[in-house]
């Protein structure tokens, strides 16, 4: 299609995924590395760290945002062995200026950056990118510093750490694995420390509920489970729901999204936070509920 640049992000993996049908990109960019598609990838993180290196080619230019070091160990080998520069975009290099629910304003490396997403995991996601524009601007892509702080202000994502609503408080966040519940959780204890949380949650059963609901379980005052669908991937809200009991009593199941915001919006107070997380999949039903139950109340 006459493309000046495609962003192309992989299916699963990396060595056996459809678009290695590029034989050499310009930039490969690795974002945090997780247990996730555990039956696919491998039973570990340096397997899937391995499987997703498999995108690495002679030729290429390799960035990396923040691995833990076994799985850094296994990109810098397969970089060496393959000749390929690695630039690794280090968050301890990042000096905060301001962190609100309105954005966040920092430092990296002298470079001052502005973004509307809030949450440390978008601070991280920003370094990686910048870094990665850099390799660009090398490489010849005409793009000034001011039209990088420009993009990254004005970068939206949404279902990531989101507020759909005020009056109460109502995020959503598709936060589906380990990691990026561990991230949300970070999130929430950094900017509704001391608030009441009240969680909508769904997850596919393809996905290690019982370690993301260990993680998030404790902080909530209550949560209401609701099911989800799919060939092999469904999980009821009842199973999930027996899954939270053994961490945190206050969890009721739910006949669906619809019933769940609105039970959710009965208990909340104003000053509590709602937050639905588990899966993408349904943010968007999700968010036209709120957005219908917000405009009844009012």
């Amino acid at each position: 299609m006459n493309c000046d640049l495609v962003l192309l992000e992989c299916g699963m993996g990396g060595r056996d995924d459809a678009t290695n049908v590029i034989p050499s990109p310009e930039l490969v960019i690795f974002s945090s590395i997780s247990l996730e598609h555990m039956n696919y990838l491998g039973g570990s993180l340096e397997k899937i760290a391995s499987v997703k290196a498999g995108i690495i080619k002679e030729g290429t230019h390799a960035v990396t945002g923040k691995q833990v070091p076994e799985v850094l160990k296994i990109l810098r080998k397969e970089c060496n062995a393959k000749q390929v520069p690695l630039t690794v975009a280090k968050i301890s290099d990042v000096v905060m200026k301001q962190s609100s629910l309105s954005g966040q304003k920092f430092l990296y490396r002298g470079f001052e950056l502005e973004l509307s997403m809030i949450g440390i995991c978008q601070v991280e996601n920003a370094v990686t990118a910048y870094e990665a524009l850099k390799v660009l601007r090398e490489k010849g892509l005409k793009i000034t510093e001011q039209q990088i702080r420009e993009g990254m202000k004005h970068t939206v994502w949404n279902g990531r750490f989101t507020c759909i609503g005020t009056s109460p408080y109502f995020f959503v966040d598709g936060a589906h694995n380990p990691d990026a519940a561990r991230k949300l959780r970070t999130s929430l204890e950094t900017y509704f420390k001391n608030r009441r949380l009240i969680y909508i949650t769904g997850i596919f059963a393809d996905k290690d509920y019982s370690e993301i609901i260990r993680i998030m379980a404790p902080l909530a005052n209550r949560i209401f489970t609701i099911s989800t669908s799919g060939s092999g991937r469904a999980l009821s809200a009842e199973w999930l729901a027996n899954i939270i009991m053994k961490i945190n009593l206050n969890v009721q199941i739910c006949d669906g999204l619809e019933d769940a915001v609105w039970k959710a919006y009965e208990a909340a107070e104003e000053e509590d936070v709602i937050l639905a997380f588990g899966s993408l999949s349904f943010i968007g039903e999700l968010t036209r509920i709120v957005n219908t139950y917000r405009e009844k109340r009012r």
